[in-house]
């Protein structure tokens, strides 16, 4: 239909159906064997409304850089941490790991060497309205500086 997953999931929303999660490509919903029957046909009726849109969007590019591993996962997590503002995060050890979601894949991993690219990826997909995990306020959880890892 031309929408964004974030333009639908904002329409369903308004039609009284709740959204997990939306990026540029999609939405997550999620339903239970519990769920009332009724919640479906809201639900059908919410997409059957959906209204046309841009038919030339472009999706968010694929990110494809690979971290530089520099410690273990517990080493890292267990580290004194800090919270560092993106653009000054490059460089630095991940604390803990960050993504966007959907589809909630970590794009880089605690003990894991945040770079340049990392920050041009989020920075873009903050602009493009996508939700990020493990990123407060546009900082990152990094290891403190001068803290030696074991």
């Amino acid at each position: 239909r031309g929408l964004t997953g974030i333009k639908a999931a904002a329409h369903l929303r308004q039609c009284r159906v709740i959204v997990e999660a939306a990026d540029q490509q999609s939405m997550t919903l999620i339903t239970t064997p519990a769920d009332d029957p009724v919640w479906y046909e809201m639900l059908l009726k919410a997409l059957e409304s959906l209204p046309d849109g841009d038919k030339s969007i472009k999706p968010m590019p694929k990110f494809d850089a690979r971290a530089e591993r520099v410690t273990d996962i517990r080493s890292a997590m267990l580290s004194e941490s800090e919270q560092v503002p993106l653009k000054l995060a490059s460089g630095r050890i991940a604390a803990q790991s960050f993504g966007l979601y959907p589809p909630g894949i970590a794009l880089v991993l605690p003990g894991e060497r945040i770079n340049n690219e990392h920050i041009l990826f989020l920075r873009e997909a903050i602009e493009h309205g996508s939700s990020l995990f493990g990123c407060t306020n546009e900082t990152l959880c990094c290891v403190r500086e001068g803290f030696h890892i074991k």
